[in-house]
């Protein structure tokens, strides 16, 4: 069977295509005649123009964006600032107060936002699974083509092989620790422990180096990131070309004809 086609792997392409779009529902807008004339005053709220009758009541947040028939939502001005209005000549900010979200709204906002983050972070894994696996191109390539380091989608990869099956991840739980399990050579076992014991991703790392129980090719992927990371280092600082440069290009020629002496 060919790794395009073991189970699991067409789910995952599929939830790359499939981004669930999650929203707060939209309440009922609140229609009140009675509110609407109650409202009204005899005099325009922008410019101060006395008038007995004829005045318009003014949505700040238009019916059409959903603005209720309340007294919070509706200003009085005269045919002159109305237009004036509609034709964003003036604004109302100094009649408006401004109030903010309320606790359970902004709540909601930042939960929805955050497991759309989650969604995507798998969505990512399984199209870079179909850009090396399936289209075959190599990680070096990837990189340049999406912006990320070799390093995070060597992982990405093989978090999402690792948890292919979606009934084999815990939604409970976060991506990170999902790719800490996944380093260890079971990691659907490592990730239920995790759900279980409520642990961090701090606690779950702690738990799996003490059970030693990281792969071969964790370890080396691990120490091959590090590595990674210190030659982008390296290049950035002789690419500056400054006095800082040329004395860490001598520290580095120091320690490389140190190590050259050790080896003969």
């Amino acid at each position: 069977m060919s790794q395009c086609s073991r189970p699991g792997y067409e789910s995952g392409f599929f939830v790359f295509f499939g981004v669930i779009f999650m929203e707060i529902p939209k309440k009922t807008r609140i229609k009140d005649t009675h509110a609407l004339k109650s409202a009204r005053k005899k005099f325009c709220q922008v410019c101060g123009k006395y008038q007995e009758a004829g005045l318009h009541e003014h949505h700040i947040k238009s019916r059409g964006a959903g603005g209720d028939d309340v007294e919070e939502n509706l200003v009085t001005l005269c045919y002159e600032c109305h237009t004036k209005v509609h034709a964003g000549a003036i604004t109302l900010d100094h009649i408006v107060k401004k109030e903010l979200p309320g606790l359970e709204v902004v709540l909601q906002i930042f939960i929805n936002h955050k497991e759309q983050e989650e969604e995507s972070k798998w969505e990512q894994s399984a199209a870079l699974v179909v850009l090396h696996t399936g289209l075959g191109l190599k990680i070096g390539e990837i990189s340049t083509a999406v912006g990320l380091s070799p390093a995070m989608i060597r992982e990405m990869i093989r978090t999402f092989n690792a948890f292919s099956e979606e009934g084999t991840r815990v939604p409970e739980l976060s991506y990170y620790h999902h790719r800490l399990a996944s380093k260890s050579s079971d990691p659907v076992s490592w990730i239920n422990a995790a759900a279980d014991n409520g642990w961090s991703t701090r606690q779950l790392e702690q738990e799996m180096k003490e059970a030693g129980c990281l792969t071969k090719k964790a370890k080396t992927d691990t120490e091959k990131a590090r590595a990674e990371k210190t030659l982008r280092l390296v290049r950035e600082i002789l690419e500056e070309g400054s006095e800082v440069s040329d004395w860490f290009y001598a520290q580095i020629k120091k320690i490389v004809t140190e190590t050259i002496a050790k080896a003969s």
